[in-house]
């Protein structure tokens, strides 16, 4: 009888642990829009490559790509020299868009190397689409030599950050608590009442990429007059979600290459 009585506790406890879960997963939906886009500059990796990279925004929306560490091209030159390549790629962002050109380096044997060596560096077109979550970097180079589009993606090693905008509003919800500092563990500054319209200026993100709490005020006051501070993700509701961003077409490449990374 006991048995039968604790089984039927831990299959209760059960379900209400997976209720429980569902709920959260459900009342943690990130508002962000697509409008809300973190910065491009930090520390990535090419992922052709594997080598890691510094993107920099630089001003009038230009951006350069450049080897956190001494680059060269996969083969020396005729002499046996290694040939510098710092630069992975640069060119101008425009929201999640990024087009501009990827340095290569070009190579040949002949009768006096039959080894191959670099001859030449260049510049071939590029375009970049920045992922939903601020995390990636995807798209193609074209290469002159088989006239197909090659993939090339960047995936950020650091933190994104997203700069300060008033884009989406969201709803505190019940019990929802404001705090000074994205930690439960600093002072409640306010207590909203279900339903109160806030607006988001900042996001605090965890190491992924993915929304953790909002920085937010009062939709019916100045910013910082009343309901100002940090809400955690799980306490709002979301008005609105438009989040899509075309990854653009790609196509495998095919045929012969003298071009490298």
């Amino acid at each position: 009888m006991f048995a039968k009585r604790f089984a039927e506790i831990i299959v209760l406890l059960s379900i209400v642990t997976s209720l429980s879960t569902k709920t959260l997963s459900q009342n943690t939906q990130d508002c962000r829009t697509k409008k809300d886009i973190p910065l491009i500059s930090g520390h990535w990796k090419d992922d052709q490559t594997g080598k890691e990279v510094d993107i920099t925004y630089r001003p009038n929306n230009t951006v350069v790509a450049t080897y956190s560490e001494t680059h060269n091209c996969p083969n020396p030159d005729e002499k046996g020299k290694p040939v510098p390549s710092p630069i992975d790629f640069e060119g101008t962002a425009v929201q999640r868009r990024i087009e501009g050109t990827i340095h290569v380096c070009r190579w040949r044997t002949d009768n006096k190397h039959p080894t191959a060596y670099t001859y030449a560096t260049g510049e071939v077109d590029v375009k970049l689409w920045m992922t939903e979550d601020g995390m990636g970097l995807r798209g193609y180079w074209n290469n002159p030599d088989t006239h197909k589009d090659e993939d090339v993606s960047f995936t950020r090693l650091d933190k994104p950050y997203y700069p300060a905008s008033k884009f989406d509003i969201v709803e505190a919800g019940a019990n929802a608590k404001i705090y000074e500092q994205p930690s439960t563990e600093s002072k409640v500054s306010s207590t909203p009442e279900p339903g109160t319209r806030l607006m988001i200026y900042a996001t605090e993100t965890d190491e992924k990429g993915n929304a953790t709490w909002y920085l937010v005020t009062d939709l019916r006051y100045s910013l910082g007059r009343e309901n100002y501070g940090w809400i955690r993700l799980g306490q709002v509701k979301c008005k609105s979600s438009n989040k899509t961003i075309s990854q653009g077409q790609r196509s495998s490449p095919a045929g012969s290459t003298t071009l490298v990374r």
